[in-house]
């Protein structure tokens, strides 16, 4: 006789409490198991929309969790609370996202890894509430790199209009619903919706651009893959050493150039740095991950310190 009896444990397992076990429990069984994924929020954020590009060839990750800050998100990975997060690592208009290196610095590791990367075009709107027209706008508020992405726009349109930053695009669209229609933000077409705003313009920002963005995960459930064609290398290189320069050496001999540097001085000390460098292979290169590993560990031997943050294919 068929028993609902493993479905009623697994829902318990699963912290779902049943009376009648039915259609409402499955879903709700769905809910509870859907693997969850952290952004950076509030909703209708460019962050919301690369994780749904990321979601769309990732099944299983159903749950889309905004937090506050790139911090958070990175807490929310080593704690458990989410298993994959995705935070902002540049963008082709302002360059390097200050907050996520500046959490990358503070310690030689982590906690966390990048296991792949999403890169989405930016495009800007003007929302207002309904109903506003152009003549009514008295403010604009936005993101800071949103509103120097739009600096001829808004001095061609808006040339007396004061503007206001706020912590993101979507924080700036929710201001706006909350206002007295007076007030316009500068985000993406999807706030508009989330916020129940309308479109004055659309594709407004100066100069086309992109964000990318990284897909990380908890250190100790991290698999890289085995043939990686972009490397991300954090070095700790104390005054005197010569292993910045090994280490590039090494790694260009084994396939690798390097696309991007990044450094801080070494607990603020002049002559000593951490290092951020990402590379990447326009080749196939067999047994990369091995091969990499084996740089670093030769690295170390200089007498500073050597990780792999990130390795995937794209």
């Amino acid at each position: 006789m068929f028993s609902l009896q493993p479905f009623r444990s697994l829902l318990s397992l699963a912290g779902v409490t049943t009376v009648a076990f039915g259609l409402s429990a499955v879903i709700q069984l769905k809910l509870a198991l859907a693997e969850k994924f952290g952004y950076l929020g509030p909703q209708g954020t460019y962050s919301e929309q690369a994780t749904r590009v990321y979601q769309s060839t990732m099944p299983g990750f159903e749950q889309a969790v905004p937090y506050n800050t790139i911090a958070a998100i990175a807490a929310a990975i080593k704690s458990g609370e989410v298993p994959r997060g995705l935070i902002p690592i540049e963008n082709s208009d302002s360059g390097f996202v200050t907050e996520t290196y500046r959490l990358i610095f503070q310690e030689l590791d982590p906690g966390w890894r990048v296991i792949d990367e999403v890169t989405i075009p930016i495009a800007s709107s003007l929302l207002v509430k309904p109903g506003t027209q152009a003549g009514d706008v008295k403010k604009i508020i936005s993101h800071p790199n949103a509103l120097r992405g739009l600096a001829t726009y808004l001095q061609q349109n808006f040339p007396n209009i004061p503007l206001v930053e706020a912590n993101s695009t979507a924080a700036a669209a929710k201001e706006v619903s909350n206002g007295d229609g007076t007030t316009a933000a500068i985000a993406a077409s999807a706030a508009a919706k989330v916020y129940g705003l309308e479109t004055l313009a659309n594709n407004i920002q100066d100069n086309d651009y992109e964000t990318n963005f990284w897909v990380i995960v908890k250190t100790n459930q991290t698999t890289f893959t085995a043939h990686p064609n972009h490397v991300i290398i954090s070095l700790l290189v104390p005054s005197g050493s010569r292993m910045f320069s090994y280490t590039v050496a090494e790694l260009q001999d084994v396939g690798f150039h390097v696309v991007n540097v990044n450094s801080t001085p070494l607990d603020g000390k002049i002559h000593s740095y951490r290092y951020l460098i990402g590379l990447k292979s326009d080749s196939n290169v067999s047994n990369a991950l091995k091969k990499v590993n084996a740089v670093l560990k030769a690295a170390q031997r200089s007498g500073g310190q050597a990780l792999l943050i990130g390795a995937y294919r794209r």
